[in-house]
């Protein structure tokens, strides 16, 4: 299981992710800019392709250790999926979600016939970050932004808070 835990976290660290369905299937998701970017040099590419194919070697090997770190390690979507990412990772795509999404909804005239849709959309984006672990205080202190914006206390979002606190202060953050 070491080994699993140590390929399936450096896969974390460049922006993987493993999944579960809503059927126990594994799979593995890394966006592909995170592979083929040309900012990248050659030998921070090379070692990232490296890593990718290492974690489908010992996937194709034995998925049932990576079935069980994902399910001890994963938290579960809206849509019924186990994901597994670096905390960072997450919060970061929530994040930049919320943000086009906001940017969109406030660029839009007053009036719009697609503003309500777009105040929806950036609302449903913030949900989703509120929803995602904190990765440090910061986040942490944006996502109570976001509840005092939108005035709503919540005790879901209060109980989300607290466990993200509990958790960095657990890690030393």
């Amino acid at each position: 299981m070491t080994e699993a835990f140590e390929t399936a976290t450096a896969f974390l660290s460049i922006g993987g992710r493993l999944m579960l369905n809503t059927v126990g299937d594994l799979s593995t998701g890394l966006d592909a800019a995170v592979l083929f970017s040309l900012d990248l040099p050659d030998e921070e590419a090379a070692r990232r392709m490296t890593i990718a194919k290492a974690l489908d070697a010992e996937i194709d090997h034995d998925r049932e250790p990576f079935t069980h770190l994902v399910n001890r390690h994963g938290r579960e979507t809206d849509n019924g999926w186990v994901v597994w990412e670096n905390l960072r990772t997450g919060w970061d795509r929530a994040y930049g979600v919320y943000t086009r999404a906001r940017a969109y909804s406030d660029g839009l005239p007053d009036g719009d016939p697609a503003e309500d849709r777009a105040v929806d959309s950036y609302c449903a984006a913030m949900d989703r970050v509120i929803a995602a672990p904190a990765p440090d205080l910061e986040a942490l202190a944006v996502k109570i932004d976001f509840m005092r914006e939108r005035e709503c206390y919540a005790d879901d979002w209060l109980e989300i808070f607290a466990a993200d606190a509990c958790r960095l202060r657990a890690e030393g953050r």
